[in-house]
């Protein structure tokens, strides 16, 4: 069991008054089920967003949305095109997005209005404000935990996802991700070069940009196996 702050594990010398330890194996495997900006802007992701997918709906993701985001998913919209729940849900994130020129970002919030201006919205996504570019990751891994491709407690080995100054990730869940890119989004709203804040979020993005892409490690549900070599064969060499 974890304790207070997440470890989950033994440190010190296992003597004879040390019981109840338990020690299993983890294997991490490729990583399956994220898919990318370009499918959530596609017909294909918005196929799923206007009929809840084949996995169906999880409406207990972080953010909750509500008890009512029950398919089915469509929703009308004013607009006439229709808002989907897919888009409410994504107002509750701390998405930004920039301006019309992408050398004057302004770290605006941003709430997709209806699925075309979601699609421009993730096709124009820049790294001139990592913020934006943070944003345009998180929605689509969100949308992937959503509609039960991924799961927020997933294990991913990112260890390999570092910042400029070498700091890494280690074993770090999808959802633990997505919690501290939202917050970071809602306090750093603009990160251009030269932001104390932009190398955290890039690294924050890339976390995201690998997992939508399967491109990191994840954790087996399962424990491996354990296989330890035969012992050596007996041999007596005492002289005769």
């Amino acid at each position: 069991v974890p304790d207070g702050m997440g470890f989950q594990g033994y440190s010190g010398t296992a003597n004879n008054n040390i019981t109840g330890l338990d020690f299993g194996d983890i294997c991490f495997h490729r990583a399956v089920g994220g898919y990318t900006l370009g499918f959530w802007s596609n017909k294909n992701g918005q196929r799923v967003m206007s009929t809840g997918g084949p996995n169906g709906i999880n409406n207990t993701v972080y953010p909750v949305f509500g008890s009512t985001d029950v398919p089915p998913n469509p929703m009308p919209g004013a607009d006439g095109t229709g808002t989907t729940r897919d888009l409410m849900f994504l107002t509750r994130l701390n998405l930004k997005e920039s301006s019309t020129s992408r050398r004057f970002p302004n770290g605006d919030n941003y709430d997709p209005a209806n699925s075309d201006n979601f699609r421009e919205w993730l096709l124009n996504g820049n790294a001139v404000n990592m913020s934006y570019m943070l944003s345009v990751q998180l929605s689509a891994t969100s949308l992937n935990v959503r509609h039960r491709f991924l799961s927020d407690g997933q294990i991913v080995d990112a260890r390999n996802v570092c910042n400029s100054l070498g700091s890494c990730f280690g074993f770090e869940t999808i959802g633990g991700i997505r919690v501290l890119s939202n917050e970071s989004l809602n306090n750093h709203s603009l990160t251009v070069s030269g932001d104390p804040w932009r190398d955290s979020q890039e690294q924050m993005k890339n976390f995201l940009d690998g997992v939508n892409n399967n491109r990191l490690a994840f954790a087996s549900a399962t424990a491996c196996s354990v296989f330890y070599p035969p012992p050596p064969p007996f041999s007596d060499k005492s002289e005769q």
